[in-house]
Formats: structure tokens, C-alpha cells, sequence
């Protein structure tokens, strides 16, 4: 290590001589590491069924995948604090957005070797100031596994018997028509007692009113985030993302970041 290098610096060295050493620790021999190394270099283009393939973004380049998950986009992650050329870090983030065919998701940490991070400047590059461009999520948000953005059981299945359509391109389609089938008052108030004794958010399941489109139209423009437009809907957040779906305000692609 070089004798000024700073503690973040040591900490990634570490890591990643820890990481030889634990590969190492499970072999035998030399003969069975490099063994090792060569079958994990190859899972990465020989992907078995139904696995999840964990890669470098350099080894991934030429790869597509249906759903991308982008870790550690963080300021000094990527783009990496020890490469100062710029562009060629925004490249390299580039090579790993365009991994994905139909769903990305982008992550950080808050903490990485013991220091506060921060989001990579990447993140706003590509977000723009279109917010419907992407969603932006919090750390101390509940429900983060209903705003993944993972394929369904039936897109999966569908994906497996080849019959997955390839994404629609174009300007997000209309919002719903206003004409909707809404449940009468006692049945929406049975409903609201179900899943107030089943502990969910009281409007779970029910149909969406012309004025909560305009109320969650207005909250979305605001800025508002997920979790607080579901506070006040009283509606899961995956409800939430999927009206926003439908009312055009996003797109089927939703980035999820994390900090």
C-alpha cells in the first residue's frame, strides 16, 4: 500500500485481499483456484437456468440480461475515486445501464468502509429533471421489496415459453378512463374492515376514484415521495407505483435508486 494512501483507499485493498483469501481458503490446491476462477470467469456467459449472475461491469460488456441491478452507484464508486478521467467512468457507466433489457435498478450505500456516502453524480445525469423519468426511494422507507423492479411470475413464465413481447416504445400511454366501476359505499367499507383486521392499508384492493388520480397527479408533480403518497392514499406502495404506471406519469422501466 502506498504510504499516503487514505483510509478509504486501504479499506477497498482490504476488501478485496480478504475476498482472495476467503476464494483461496475453499480450494485445495492452486491447481483447483485457478480451477475455481476459470469456472466463475465462465458462469458469467454460460449462465445456468434461473440463477442470478453476479458480474463486473467489464466482464458483462457483449451480456444482456432482462433485469439489471447497478451496485454501489455511489460518488467515488462510479465514477471511482482513484481515476480521473471522467468520461471514461461515464462510459464505463453507460456499459452497465445498457446491460438491461427491460427493467433496471440502481443502488447505494450509506455507509461503505466505515464513511457517509453520497450519490454518484451519474444518478442525476441520467435522471434529468423529468421526474417521471425514475423513482427515488429511501433508505428508512418500508415495503422496498414491492418498488424492486422485477418481472412478474406471469412475465416470467411467459419469458420461458418465448412469448414475452418486446418493450413498447413511444410516449406513455393515457391515464385510465374516468368511466371506472367503483364498489359501492357499504362494499368499500367492508373491504376498508378486511384489511384493517388484516393489518394492510385501509384502500387495499379497492378501485381508484377520478379525485385520488388527481390527488396522487398533484402529490407526483410535487415531488412527493412513494411512501408518502401511500401514507396518504392509505395504499400499498407498489399500488402507488403501479397507478403512476398507469396514469403515464412513469414508465414500465422504473429505476429504483437507494440511498
Amino acid at each position: 500500500m502506498p504510504a499516503r494512501a487514505s483510509e478509504r483507499g486501504r479499506a477497498e485493498w482490504i476488501a478485496v485481499v480478504e475476498a482472495v483469501i476467503a476464494l483461496a481458503s475453499s480450494c485445495q490446491s492452486l491447481e483447483g483456484l485457478v480451477a475455481r476462477v476459470a469456472e466463475q470467469s465462465a458462469s458469467v456467459r454460460e449462465v445456468p437456468e434461473n440463477a442470478v449472475v453476479l458480474s463486473t461491469i467489464h466482464s458483462a460488456k457483449g451480456l444482456e440480461w432482462e433485469t439489471v441491478f447497478l451496485i454501489g452507484m455511489e460518488q467515488g464508486v462510479l465514477p471511482h475515486i482513484n481515476n480521473d478521467d471522467l468520461e471514461e467512468e461515464r462510459r464505463v457507466a453507460y456499459v452497465g445501464v445498457t446491460r438491461a433489457k427491460r427493467l433496471l435498478g440502481m443502488t447505494l450505500a450509506n455507509l461503505r468502509f466505515g464513511q457517509g456516502s453520497s450519490p454518484s453524480q451519474f444518478l442525476y445525469e441520467m435522471a434529468g429533471t423529468e421526474r417521471h423519468r425514475y423513482i427515488w426511494t429511501d433508505a428508512e422507507e418500508s415495503g422496498a421489496d414491492e418498488r424492486l423492479p422485477l418481472l412478474s411470475d406471469r412475465e416470467r413464465q411467459r419469458l420461458i415459453e418465448g412469448s414475452l413481447p418486446e418493450q413498447r416504445a413511444g410516449p406513455p400511454r393515457e391515464g385510465p378512463s374516468r368511466n371506472r366501476r367503483v364498489a359501492p359505499p357499504d362494499k368499500q367499507q367492508a373491504q376498508m374492515e378486511r384489511n384493517g383486521a388484516a393489518g394492510a392499508p385501509l384502500r387495499h384492493g379497492l378501485a381508484w376514484s377520478a379525485d385520488e388520480d388527481d390527488r396522487l397527479r398533484a402529490a407526483f408533480q410535487a415531488g412527493h415521495a412513494i411512501a408518502a403518497m401511500a401514507a396518504a392514499h392509505e395504499r400499498k406502495t407498489g399500488a402507488i407505483t403501479s397507478r403512476l404506471v398507469r396514469l403515464g406519469l412513469i414508465t414500465e422501466d422504473v429505476v429504483v435508486q437507494s440511498d
